[in-house]
């Protein structure tokens, strides 16, 4: 037995809609991978920020150490406790339940 053509046309809509469900899932999951990526890419950058800024202050320090200059020293205090601040700061504003 042939099916009417209006019959097949309703199976046609029917397949070609959850099709477009199906894509338009996909399109959300890639939506989603993209923002991950973004999300890792910023992570990481923050990471490096933060070996970076740490590695300045150890050298900072070991010239205020190898100066033996009491401001020098009261200097880099200052500085660490500011860096210490921001740090903590972001790290609060970023964190789950933080900020």
């Amino acid at each position: 037995m042939r099916r009417r053509p209006d019959q097949n046309e309703g199976w046609f809509r029917i397949i070609n809609r959850k099709l477009d469900r199906l894509l338009g899932q996909g399109v959300e999951n890639m939506a989603t991978l993209a923002e991950l990526e973004v999300e890792v890419r910023e992570a990481t950058t923050v990471h490096e920020s933060v070996i970076v800024l740490l590695n300045g202050l150890k050298q900072l320090l070991d010239e205020a150490i190898a100066s033996q200059d009491p401001a020098k020293l009261e200097e880099l205090r200052a500085s660490l406790d500011e860096s210490t601040n921001r740090l903590s700061a972001a790290a609060e504003a970023n964190t789950p339940g933080g900020g």
